[in-house]
């Protein structure tokens, strides 16, 4: 699933995000530096975005199933059971359904020297893995957002994923 995506509805000065895997391709210009402040930050996994998954396999006929649990419940209110006397567990694992390209790195803000504090910003690229939605099990990312400036960093408004982005 694709991240979600808020827009500048109100249009809000942009903060630019700088990410390290993208750092030589725009390589921070003289401008740059002067007339921003650079907050820059470690890419940390949000423990919201790690599910277990299951491998089992069924005693009588062999096959193999992928689960995220032996008793899910599916589209249209459907149920699907795989009751341990069936079913015998090859494998439980994490996995992590953020941004994986950018863990354990580092990405920057490019905030306006002259924000006021108090000021309200749209952000592009929001750094963090920040949970908009949850939908059939997965957990789906913001992509961009708001923030506001408190004199020394940005906090993002996560009130803004609270309203309904998918139905299904």
């Amino acid at each position: 699933m694709t991240d979600i995506e808020i827009g500048n509805k109100d249009n809000l000065r942009v903060v630019r995000t700088i990410r390290e895997k993208n750092y030589n391709k725009y390589s921070l210009s003289a401008e740059d530096r002067n007339k921003n402040h650079l907050i820059t930050q470690t890419i940390k996994p949000n423990q919201d975005f790690f599910s277990t998954k299951l491998l089992l396999q069924n005693y009588r006929t062999g096959e193999i199933e992928y689960a995220t649990s032996r008793k899910m419940f599916v589209q249209y209110g459907r149920e699907i059971n795989y009751p341990e006397n069936e079913w015998k567990q090859l494998l439980a694992y994490e996995v992590y359904q953020g941004s994986k390209d950018d863990l354990y790195t580092w990405a920057m803000y490019l905030v306006p020297k002259d924000a006021k504090e108090g000021e309200r910003f749209y952000i592009e690229d929001v750094i963090d893995d920040i949970v908009a939605e949850r939908f059939w099990g997965s957990v789906i990312r913001a992509k961009d957002g708001e923030a506001v400036w408190n004199g020394r960093k940005l906090e993002i408004d996560t009130k803004m994923y609270d309203k309904v982005f998918m139905v299904g």
